[in-house]
């Protein structure tokens, strides 16, 4: 300290402290970059049929020429008259997509069909993608490229 104060006289280093605090007070209080976040809600189609091949587990994924995303399960045991939704929230380049059916009328033994989503809130860009079937527990991860029509089968797990 003693070689500083032969080097910068009391005013210069009172300059170079002040400095100093004003960075790091800056540092500290600098506003953090929040994204936008957006919430849509979209209608499952389902679909019964004897080609329905599949356990439910596997997510296909494809990007259409549209500009949309589509998802699709197959195999998924459901009673006859069910219906539902998904609820997509983006928050920058994450994507949640969560699968909630809202009319089980009976808790008959399901029989397999397709559900298929189409996402139409997305641009043509690499997102990372969490979907959560609530019903039975299952989710997955994957990142997607929406365009140059991409596709991919992910699995989904307990």
């Amino acid at each position: 300290m003693v070689f500083a104060f032969s080097i910068f006289s009391p005013v210069e280093l009172s300059v170079i402290a002040i400095t100093v605090a004003a960075v790091l007070v800056g540092f500290f209080l600098k506003p953090s970059r929040h994204q936008v976040a957006c919430s849509y809600i979209y209608p499952l189609e389902i679909v019964p049929g004897d080609d329905v091949a599949g356990d439910g587990t596997k997510l296909e994924i494809e990007a259409v020429d549209d500009g949309s995303l589509l998802l699709r399960r197959r195999g998924v045991l459901l009673p006859i008259g069910a219906t539902g939704h998904v609820t997509v929230d983006v928050v920058g380049d994450k994507v949640k997509v969560v699968e909630k059916y809202s009319k089980l009328p009976v808790q008959l033994p399901g029989t397999p069909r397709q559900v298929t989503v189409r996402l139409k809130c997305l641009k043509q860009r690499r997102y990372h993608l969490r979907y959560e079937a609530t019903s039975s527990g299952l989710w997955g991860l994957a990142t997607v490229v929406n365009g140059e029509r991409f596709t991919l089968t992910a699995e989904l797990r307990y």
